[in-house]
């Protein structure tokens, strides 16, 4: 009996050791190949965020009779604005189209299908806590501050388009960066949902939540903020390192909207006009 009890304690040990084995061998690999898949998708959007612009300047000499060569800038810009939003509708149909066919194929393999969200645990989802709203209108408001200081107080849509002006067709030039900007934001958010997934992808392995959080947000910050120093290579405006910087708070946005893509767009999209 004696015997039996020791083989039975030596066994439940070598369980446990297993076990415990099992999981710290979970913990020390990281996803490689959410990685992989990550940085091929960051590669792809920063070539077609620094190539397209080449390709719309080749358009150029399309508008060259156009009010004399005038608009030409005006024209290039909303060339570029077209081929981001075309360039960025099909990555997101792609994207869609690989999303669905995979949850086809989770669905196909599992046995128990979840009961869909009902339409009041939706809304609960989509309405922000009053918390949340309350600081992102006061990020908003000290991001509209800050630039709105540097331009002496004037509404910055109207100061971008009076910025060297000659002529009638240099305001519509100027409208040019406005229109760009729609298109702009659209990269900020996927880059920020690049980002975050090959965050996870490294630190998800973490088994303290606190510390995958830090290091994950704090990567798709850094990111983000590389990101954002096209605009001082690309953006002709003298206030360029400041949205520059604003970079850093738009993680902290993203995550105040519980990850929203429509929310978050529209917030970036407001602080980069207004």
């Amino acid at each position: 009996m004696q015997k039996s009890s020791f083989m039975g304690r030596k066994a439940s040990k070598e369980g446990t050791y297993r076990k415990e084995k099992g999981r710290i061998m979970n913990y020390s690999v990281f996803d490689g190949k959410k990685l992989l898949i990550n940085l091929a998708r960051f590669a792809l959007y920063m070539a077609l965020i620094l190539v397209t612009p080449y390709l719309a300047g080749f358009t150029s000499p399309w508008f060259i009779q156009i009010s004399y060569n005038q608009l030409t800038p005006f024209f290039v810009k909303v060339v570029l604005t077209l081929l981001w939003l075309m360039e960025i509708g099909i990555i997101v149909l792609v994207e869609r189209l690989i999303k669905r066919k995979k949850a086809k194929q989770q669905a196909g393999e599992q046995v128990a299908i979840k009961e869909p969200k009902s339409k009041k645990e939706k809304k609960e989802i989509s309405v922000l806590p009053l918390k949340n709203v309350l600081i992102i209108v006061g990020i908003i408001l000290a991001c509209l501050v800050v630039v709105g200081l540097q331009i002496g107080l004037e509404v910055k849509p109207f100061y971008d388009m009076a910025q060297r002006v000659t002529s009638a067709y240099d305001y519509l030039n100027n409208v040019g960066p406005i229109i760009l900007a729609v298109a702009k934001c659209l990269w900020t958010v996927l880059i920020i949902k690049v980002a975050l997934g090959m965050g996870e992808a490294v630190f998800g392995v973490l088994e303290s939540k606190a510390w995958k959080a830090i290091l994950t947000w704090g990567f798709a910050t850094i990111l983000l903020f590389s990101f954002g120093l096209y605009d001082i290579v690309s953006s002709e405006s003298k206030y360029a390192w400041t949205y520059v910087l604003f970079y850093l708070l738009f993680p902290l946005l993203y995550w105040l909207t519980k990850k929203s893509d429509g929310k978050f767009y529209l917030i970036i999209l407001f602080i980069y006009i207004f």
